[in-house]
């Protein structure tokens, strides 16, 4: 049985050892080498092509000829042979996903020569909202506050405000809000931080202000290249941005995943040190599915995992539906961007047909794709009928625009993982092209 949205998430702690570079190659006016950032807030994260691509080149390489057996086992294998799209030895997906790093909290220097660590409001948030205990409710529901305070800053912080230059001109939340959250986020804090992390003052912010921030706690160097002679070559000079010590991610993990290293190092400038990460898998807790009023706060990891594990249930459940369902999903994320999401939405339920009471594979291959993008089953739904939950959503939205607002971004987010998902996943199965 595929495991469900209400087990025990799977969690990993990245903890940056040594200044690290995460990759963008993009510069700016004063700076050639910015470390990567999300597109919303500017608040850098730990890619999953690079966690998985660190994590199986400990197995060695992969080619067209030599088969990796130990590392293929563990993180899938490409197609081998024959023509493009009729391998003669087709590939194996990965039998788990991980998602990308999410940053949770960076340290910042103080006047005082202390260190103060930025906690982004929303990434907190979500962390407390996906594991879901009920004691977690009010915390996360004073974080989405601080979230959406931006005119004036707000801000909570514990012990007591650091001597932060960067905070000047923000306001301070009332006292018993910071009492608050001081007792009720700090030691959820402490468990996603883990044991032995540095102690001091820490600043609950909007994403958008710890984005900015960042800018001002990133260690910024000076590297160069060296010709003959040991002399500086000409035009090497390049600044670069690195994610400084101490700063802690969150990544989940989805499926058969090996076991992890205690040490990972990752991004440029390996050569120099740069790039350590320590690994540490974060407790479970007994998760019971809470919700709060949060404005619909995006899940990016969460939505990441059911849709890999969608596709794993498709996959072992009903087969026959891969090539309709494969097509169903190519088709539904371009037409949403090209004749707009209402449009998508009416196409597949028209392709669905949920009053037909004898569907075609077509038919239920739309049933399937959308409810999982509607979320219609309250988590990963399993292969069956879905007529009656499109017709109930149908009978009580009737694509009013306020909740196709409120579903779009969320079904497009679910739509992209799914996409990414079914490229393996399905492939294998899929007989020949869709029609």
């Amino acid at each position: 049985m595929m495991p469900s949205r209400r087990e025990p998430l799977r969690l990993v702690r990245l903890e940056v050892l040594t200044p690290t570079h995460l990759g963008s190659a993009a510069g700016e006016a004063a700076l050639d080498r910015p470390t990567e950032r999300e597109s919303f807030f500017g608040l850098p994260f730990v890619p999953d092509s690079a966690l998985k691509g660190n994590l199986a080149a400990s197995w060695g390489d992969v080619d067209d000829l030599v088969v990796n057996e130990p590392r293929e086992a563990r993180f899938g294998s490409p197609d081998r042979g024959g023509e493009a799209g009729k391998p003669d030895r087709p590939g194996r997906p990965s039998p788990f996903s991980i998602g990308n790093g999410e940053l949770i909290s960076f340290p910042m220097p103080t006047r005082e020569g202390r260190v103060a660590w930025v906690v982004p409001a929303l990434s907190l948030a979500r962390l407390l909202e996906r594991e879901g205990l009920p004691a977690d409710e009010a915390a996360a529901a004073g974080l989405v506050a601080i979230e959406r305070f931006e005119s004036p800053e707000r801000f909570a912080a514990w012990p007591a405000r650091p001597a932060v230059d960067a905070l000047a001109g923000m306001e301070a939340l009332d006292q018993p809000l910071s009492d608050d959250l001081a007792g009720s986020v700090g030691s959820r804090l402490d468990r996603y931080l883990g044991a032995g992390h540095e102690t001091g003052s820490r600043i609950v912010v909007s994403s958008r202000t710890a984005g900015r921030l960042f800018h001002q706690a990133a260690e910024l160097r000076s590297l160069t290249a060296l010709g003959v002679g040991k002399v500086v070559s000409s035009g090497t000079l390049r600044r670069v941005e690195l994610v400084p010590p101490g700063t802690v991610f969150v990544a989940t993990l989805s499926g058969k995943a090996p076991d992890l290293p205690p040490r990972l190092q990752v991004g440029a400038w390996e050569s120099l040190g740069c790039g350590w990460l320590a690994l540490g898998a974060i407790e479970p807790r007994t998760a019971t599915k809470t919700s709060f009023e949060s404005g619909d706060l995006l899940d990016p990891a969460a939505e990441m995992a059911d849709m890999h594990q969608a596709i794993e249930r498709l996959a072992a459940e009903a087969p026959e539906l891969a090539a309709k369902a494969g097509a169903a999903i190519d088709r539904f994320g371009p037409r949403a961007a090209f004749t707009g999401f209402a449009s998508a939405l009416a196409f597949a339920l028209a392709k669905a047909r949920p009053s037909d009471p004898e569907p075609s594979l077509e038919a239920r291959a739309h049933r399937w794709l959308l409810g999982t993008l509607l979320d219609l089953a309250g988590g990963v739904p399993a292969v069956r009928e879905v007529s009656q939950p499109l017709l109930d959503w149908l009978v009580r939205d009737r694509f009013s625009s306020f909740r196709l607002a409120q579903e779009k971004d969320r079904t497009l987010l679910r739509w992209r993982w799914l996409r990414r998902s079914a490229e393996l996943g399905l492939a294998n199965l899929a007989e020949g092209p869709p029609e």
